[in-house]
Order: structure tokens, then C-alpha cells, then sequence
């Protein structure tokens, strides 16, 4: 899913781990929760049932803008359609609101992952040979690369800064589809 804020911030909802995401239990819906994480206590084959159960009770996703702390909200009602909601005080806009409220409840401490990819020749769904994804709660430059060397070498910059902040839960880089580092905590 794409979209954009009311700001001109682009969304791009098209991975896992993302910041500015998360998704809505209703009060009315714990009890529900609780009992199916039960059934996970007993001798059981539905493992992924269970999870998918409990996933049907959160499918309603939020999404706060880094930019403007606006929170777009999923109306399980309307087709989850989005909801915009502007934070203010007494009518009026807030313009200092925590703008990561959906951060990881380990807040800048979360462990996150390191992808790397390499194609040579390049794909043609890839602007360039070499991409790096780095999915933490820091921000990195540049991420995309037609040099080999500069690639594996800013791979290994990043993965060394992840780890010795202690964010890092995985990491793995690809190279012509064939794993070339592997790491995971």
C-alpha cells in the first residue's frame, strides 16, 4: 500500500518492521486474544492457525506520519478504508507530538535486520546491481549501488555499526541469489 499524508509524506507499505506502523486490539477484543494464546499452552498442530487467529483480531493497521505525527487508522467498517487523525489540544494542531508512537515497545533499542542484494547483470525491476536494506530505527544513505566493492564495503560498514549499537537481530546479502554473509544473534 502507498499513500500520502496530508503533509506530502509519501507511505510505502511494502515490507516488514516498519516504524511508523502498527496495528489496533479493541478492549472488547483481549479477552478473545488471551483465549486463543491459550490454546498454544496445550499439546497442539495449529500453530499457524493460532497465529492467524490472533493476527484476524489485530488486522486493523495504523500508520503515524514521521513528518506531521498525523495517524491514519484502517475503518474495518468502511472496506479499511483510512481515517485521518490530526493530534491536537483544545481544537488546535500540536506541532511538537511524539511523531514515534508506533515504535517497537523497545523503543530505539529494537533489534532490527540487514538485507542486501546483489544482481549481476541487473534485474529490470532494479534501477541498480546493488541494493542494501537496512530496517532499524536509524536512518542510512546511500543504499544503492552499480559498484561491487563500494556495495560489500558499505554492507559491512553498516552491519558493523548495527552490531556494535546493539540493533542488529539478522543480517544476510546476497549475491546472484546465492547467501555470501549470513548472520543472526
Amino acid at each position: 500500500m502507498h499513500f500520502l499524508c496530508a503533509c506530502g509524506y509519501c507511505f510505502h507499505d511494502n515490507s516488514d518492521a516498519l516504524s511508523f506502523k502498527g496495528y489496533i486490539l479493541a478492549d472488547q477484543d483481549e479477552d478473545e486474544m488471551w483465549n486463543i494464546l491459550g490454546r498454544a499452552e496445550k499439546p497442539h498442530d495449529d500453530t499457524i492457525d493460532i497465529a492467524s487467529d490472533v493476527m484476524n483480531l489485530l488486522h486493523r493497521a495504523m500508520y503515524q506520519c514521521p513528518e506531521c505525527g498525523r495517524m491514519y487508522i484502517e475503518d474495518a467498517a468502511a472496506k479499511y478504508e483510512l481515517v485521518r487523525f490530526t493530534p491536537c489540544e483544545h481544537g488546535e494542531p500540536i506541532p511538537d507530538v511524539n511523531r514515534k508512537m508506533l515504535l517497537s515497545a523497545h523503543g530505539d533499542k529494537w533489534r532490527g535486520y540487514l538485507y542486501a542484494q546483489w544482481d549481476d547483470p541487473k534485474t529490470d525491476y532494479c534501477e541498480h546491481k546493488g541494493i542494501i536494506f537496512p530496517i532499524c530505527n536509524l536512518q542510512f544513505d546511500d543504499l544503492s549501488f552499480d559498484d561491487f566493492s563500494a556495495f560489500e564495503k558499505r554492507y559491512f560498514d553498516i552491519f558493523r555499526a548495527m552490531t556494535e549499537k546493539n540493533i542488529l537481530h539478522r543480517a544476510r546479502m546476497t549475491v546472484n541469489r546465492e547467501t555470501r554473509h549470513s548472520w543472526e544473534e
